[in-house]
């Protein structure tokens, strides 16, 4: 089975829904080589891994309760990602939108010395964010400076 020809060991019923799921996978990842992870929104949501050699699925597995046959919607629809990633295709539902704006109304709860803990951690251990920060905290103080001069 291939992420070409994978409708055809599907039922038709769990394609329909598989397809109706496209927009429900949040996030995709090759997270090994040839091992991808994919987050797929449900009643729950579940956690969908497939195995690849090229596009030929080697194996795949959801941690749903579906039961009733081999593949469930959600491996459907994460197989249908799968093509469209590799194939160069539409990105998946605000994946990276998502995650920032979850982050952000975490963050918005938090005080003043717990962000500046945070940030001060995560600088200390990632150069880039520290760079980020000086060079955002730079040219904040330059636009300050024009301003004053006006």
């Amino acid at each position: 089975m291939t992420l070409n020809d994978f409708e055809k060991f599907f039922e038709e019923k769990i394609l329909q829904r598989a397809r109706s799921y496209s927009d429900a996978v949040l996030s995709l990842e090759e997270v090994r080589s040839g091992e991808w992870e994919a987050e797929v929104e449900g009643s729950e949501n579940y956690i969908v891994t497939v195995w690849l050699d090229g596009v030929k699925i080697i194996d795949s597995e959801c941690d749903c309760p579906y039961d009733f046959g081999q593949y469930c919607k959600h491996q459907g629809a994460v197989f249908y990602a799968l093509r469209d990633r590799l194939n160069g295709k539409k990105p998946l539902k605000n994946e990276r939108e998502e995650q920032n704006e979850k982050l952000r109304s975490v963050l918005v709860g938090l005080g003043k010395d717990e962000l500046v803990t945070l940030l001060a951690k995560y600088a200390k251990k990632y150069e880039q964010i520290e760079e980020e920060i000086w060079s955002s905290i730079w040219m904040r103080s330059q636009k300050n400076m024009r301003t004053e001069n006006r």
